[in-house]
Formats: structure tokens, C-alpha cells, sequence
């Protein structure tokens, strides 16, 4: 939510519209508290002993924590692109012209918008795998696949801490 949060709010200042600055709190910690806590429930409801095979729990489950990557993974690179393509309007705005230090700002702004969603997707492509794994569960083969995409994961989070 909070990569969601940002590229909004960086869309909405380039624009001149009212910023989400009240909002964060809610974005990023209610709305996630509650997807989570909502997510858990349904997955451990009746009892907190053992946690259901597939059924109805598990797909709430998987929409309260997949959604909200997906809407991150749909929305964003339009959010960066349109705020992108409004830096190079400001820039030359502010100064009255667009030189190698205005376009050396505009390109760094288009690296850092591209390197947010690249790394977003990188971090999450494998729980999203894994997802799809788990919930198609055909043999053998996909429980290995689901292994190698677990030493991924763990492998991704030892490299980038």
C-alpha cells in the first residue's frame, strides 16, 4: 500500500491537486491491519489450532493479500508515467529551459519510478508464484517448483537486507 500510496501522491502534488498527506496513516496502516487481520481470520476460522485445505477461506485469503498487489502492480506504472511526462513540463517550466541539468533531473526521475516498480515486481513475483502453486496443487513436480520458489524467496530477502 504504501508504494501505491507514494506513486499517488507524487501524481497529485506534479498536478497541483491536494496531496494525501492526511491519508497515509490510513492507507498504510489501517487498510493493511485490516486485509491482514481479515485474511488470517478467514484463514484460520473455525479454529486456530489447524488452518483449512482449499476452500472458500483460502481464496479470501489470497484476495486480501493479492489485490492490493495487483492494484500496486496495475496502477502504478501508469501513476509513474503520467507524473513522469509532467517533471519535464515543470522542469522547463522553472527555468525557462530544458538543458543537459533539466533533462539529467527528468531522467532521474524516470530511473526512480522505473526502479520502484521493477523492484516491487522482482520482491513479489515469487510469492505470487507460489500462490498459484499452492492453489493448484497438481502433483509431485509443483511441490518441488514450490521449494525452489520458497530457496527464492528466502535467498531475495538475505541479498536485499
Amino acid at each position: 500500500m504504501w508504494n501505491f500510496t507514494y506513486a499517488l501522491d507524487i501524481l497529485l502534488a506534479t498536478h497541483s491537486k491536494p496531496r494525501l498527506k492526511s491519508l497515509w496513516p490510513f492507507f498504510n496502516l489501517v487498510i493493511p491491519a485490516v486485509l491482514t487481520a481479515s485474511g488470517s481470520f478467514s484463514i484460520y476460522y473455525p479454529s486456530l489450532s489447524t488452518c483449512g485445505g482449499p476452500n472458500v477461506n483460502e481464496v479470501a485469503n489470497y484476495l486480501a493479500y493479492f489485490l492490493p498487489m495487483l492494484l500496486v502492480i496495475v496502477c502504478n506504472p501508469f501513476f509513474f508515467y503520467y507524473t513522469a511526462k509532467k517533471v519535464k513540463s515543470l522542469v522547463t517550466q522553472q527555468h525557462g529551459r530544458y538543458s543537459v541539468r533539466e533533462q539529467v533531473i527528468v531522467q532521474s526521475a524516470k530511473v526512480k519510478f522505473t526502479m520502484i516498480i521493477f523492484v516491487f515486481i522482482a520482491c513479489w513475483f515469487p510469492n505470487v508464484v507460489n500462490a498459484i502453486l499452492d492453489a493448484v496443487r497438481i502433483n509431485e513436480s509443483v511441490q518441488n517448483a514450490m521449494w525452489a520458489m520458497w530457496v527464492l524467496k528466502v535467498s531475495q530477502y538475505i541479498y536485499l537486507s
